[in-house]
């Protein structure tokens, strides 16, 4: 990670870390609940053996993760 990231809510600098997943993290227009996640755009895919960690941000006060994906 390079610079640090401030929260674009309270400005304070975020935490420095990583997020992951047993199962992939996809994006969605609506707020509906879904059974399954299709048609939906995955951001992060999941791993069959080993998971992938991706670099992120996090605002402890305004309970904000920033992260950036890439969809290989």
């Amino acid at each position: 990670m390079n610079a640090p990231v401030k929260c674009p809510n309270c400005k304070e600098e975020g935490k420095q870390g990583y997020i992951y997943s047993t199962h992939r993290i996809s994006w969605s227009e609506s707020g509906d609940s879904v059974f399954i996640d299709y048609g939906n755009e995955v951001l992060i895919d999941q791993s069959l053996f080993k998971i992938s960690k991706t670099p992120a941000y996090r605002c402890e006060q305004c309970k904000l993760v920033i992260f950036s994906y890439d969809k290989k």
